[in-house]
């Protein structure tokens, strides 16, 4: 590689001086001015890392184009060079989640978090003295203190919570959170006037929570109500309403 100028005058003392409008060239091995079509394939650069990043330019020097590029890569993280999953399932070493599957999964964290049939979390203190509690509604009656797991155990009538340990030292004032999910109501006509009770009827459902330490067993009862109404004469429905209870487990 050549580099020249165009013009060049030397003092007495050895100093060069150009002219400010002239230009410098850079030659190939054949003589090419690099910015006219020569060879760069055996060039090499010195140049200087970026302090920052910015677009390419045309006609720009070589060397500080290698140092944008170089600031560029640089400051690549280790995510510019890991694969994509969009699933839930991938487990293999070198792979960063889509946001699609981000954006899934948020939701469904933000659908949990609005559907706790009444329950709140309450927080306490700061630091290392913060603790936490779960309250149904404002009932501070129902306020319990939650320890280092909050696990649901499902919905139904009956769980069996010999598999965790310690569960002998269980107590529903202490480790269960009993809340309704969901409200179901069968109505069925009926002709018979043996069914029909009368016109009008109220009924509250209140579900309750028993356990049993020795065996670990949870039953839930008082989850339903039954009745029959007239409507006129011989005719009439019978009405069921349930209530779906999920239990949550903490303290443990």
């Amino acid at each position: 590689m050549a580099e020249i100028r165009r013009s060049e005058a030397t003092d007495y003392e050895g100093n060069k001086y150009y002219l400010s409008n002239d230009t410098e060239a850079t030659l190939d091995p054949s003589g090419i001015p690099l910015n006219n079509g020569g060879d760069l394939s055996e060039a090499s650069v010195n140049f200087t890392v970026g302090t920052t990043r910015k677009a390419l330019t045309p006609k720009a020097r070589f060397k500080a184009l290698m140092g944008d590029i170089a600031k560029w890569l640089t400051d690549l993280g280790t995510a510019a060079f890991k694969n994509v999953a969009n699933n839930d399932t991938t487990t293999a070493e070198g792979f960063v989640a889509d946001a699609r599957i981000v954006k899934q999964h948020g939701d469904e964290i933000d659908h949990l978090n609005s559907d706790l049939g009444g329950v709140q979390f309450i927080s306490e203190g700061s630091g290392a003295d913060v603790k936490y509690y779960a309250q149904l509604g404002a009932d501070s009656a129902s306020k319990k203190e939650l320890g280092s797991a909050l696990i649901s155990l499902g919905t139904g009538n009956s769980f069996d919570l010999s598999k965790y340990k310690g569960y002998k030292n269980f107590t529903p004032e202490n480790n269960f959170i009993l809340r309704s999910v969901k409200t179901i109501i069968n109505a069925n006509q009926t002709d018979s006037d043996s069914y029909n009770r009368g016109y009008n009827y109220s009924g509250t459902i209140n579900p309750s929570l028993s356990y049993n330490s020795t065996t670990g067993i949870i039953n839930i009862t008082g989850t339903s109500i039954s009745t029959s109404l007239k409507s006129w004469g011989n005719t009439g429905a019978v009405l069921s309403v349930s209530v779906v209870c999920e239990v949550l487990l903490y303290n443990i």
